[in-house]
């Protein structure tokens, strides 16, 4: 039995030693390779690379879609409400300034007039009583025939008659004026361009009847992209649909401070300078928006940009190595990155595989198409 014990409790030291060596053999190989994997790398072969040279140009120009608008356009409605018993216009007719577009029923307000007229009237037949009055008072004052409180009464008679005489005046001018609101017309020269009441329709005050496009000036109206409002601000011609070769000089009259919440775009009107006959309303236009000559951008692939935590960074290649470098980008295009910071004209940075290579691995240019 003591002999079955010995045996055992050797099987077990040596079991034991073998397990600690090679654990000791484990430690240290993992210790020798992670001192040599820099070695590794340093020593490995340079790694293919697809290479860009940055370079400037000048921005390329972009055209945009647009319609031609009036500057001024305006909604013209009665001052007063009612039923319209004429009209006198049509979409696409030209007005003049104090032409008839519209009418309404003009009989409460011929009513209205009438019994101000009474009114007046009634207020000046009191008036000349009052003065009669207050003179008849003041002459018996003189006599020492009626007392200082009589003739003050009179006094404040005849300006009570007279404040009624201003009032009924005013009121009858107030409704000489409704009556007049009863005709729309037009407040300067232009075209109807669209129409929003019937003739016996009843309407309310205010409401639009026809809306009036002013001719003096014409502007282009073009909606930009979110990340393309800044183009609004360069040289600008416009072109007629249909015209070759035909350009109006425009200049940027208003950019919208805000984007549509439908399409999210920015809205930027145009004035166009010396419109020829061709520019009319509704026609459709394309704008041209050349940036200026001096200013250049460096423009870099799309490909080549990558993420570095909350950074955006490129690899820039020095000698035959890879450093990352944090860049600045200003404006995203169909397959390019405008960077305004980061990068110079003449460096060399990778334009493919971005997220596939680490820092301080050898690289060569890939010869490859």
């Amino acid at each position: 039995m003591k002999r079955f014990w010995i045996i055992t409790g050797s099987v077990g030291a040596v079991a034991a030693a073998g397990a600690l060596l090679a654990v000791s053999n484990y430690g240290s190989s993992r210790v020798h390779a992670k001192n040599s994997q820099p070695s590794a790398i340093q020593n490995s072969e340079p790694r293919p690379v697809r290479v860009h040279r940055v370079s400037a140009a000048t921005p390329s120009e972009r055209t945009y879609t647009g319609v031609v608008k009036p500057r001024y356009e305006t909604d013209l409605g009665f001052r007063v409400a009612g039923k319209i018993i004429t009209r006198s216009v049509e979409i696409g007719d030209q007005v003049l300034a104090g032409q008839v577009i519209a009418q309404l029923d003009p009989t409460d307000y011929e009513l209205a007039v009438q019994i101000a007229e009474a009114e007046l009237v009634a207020s000046q037949a009191e008036e000349k009583n009052a003065i009669k009055e207050e003179a008849r008072f003041r002459r018996l004052a003189e006599q020492s025939a009626t007392s200082d409180t009589q003739v003050e009464r009179a006094i404040a008679t005849l300006t009570a008659a007279t404040a009624h005489v201003d009032r009924a005046e005013r009121s009858l001018s107030q409704a000489r004026n409704r009556l007049a609101y009863c005709t729309l017309k037009a407040d300067a020269d232009g075209v109807v361009t669209a129409l929003s009441a019937e003739v016996g329709q009843v309407v309310a005050e205010g409401t639009p009847i026809t809306r009036v496009a002013r001719m003096g000036e014409l502007e282009a109206v073009i909606n930009l992209p979110e990340n393309r409002a800044d183009d609004a601000k360069a040289l600008a011609t416009v072109t007629v649909w249909g015209e070759e070769g035909l350009g109006y000089r425009a200049t940027l009259r208003e950019l919208s401070p805000s984007v549509d919440a439908t399409t999210r775009t920015y809205q930027a009107r145009f004035s166009i300078h010396d419109p020829g006959p061709s520019v009319m309303l509704g026609r459709t236009v394309t704008i041209h928006l050349s940036p200026d000559a001096s200013l250049s951008e460096m423009a870099i692939p799309l490909t080549a940009v990558m993420r570095q935590g909350n950074q955006t960074a490129v690899w820039k290649i020095e000698g035959d190595q890879l450093v990352a470098a944090p860049v600045v980008i200003s404006a995203y295009h169909e397959e390019m990155a405008i960077i305004s910071d980061g990068v110079e004209s003449g460096d060399e940075i990778v334009a493919a595989g971005v997220q596939k290579i680490d820092a301080g691995i050898r690289v060569r240019p890939w010869e490859g198409k």
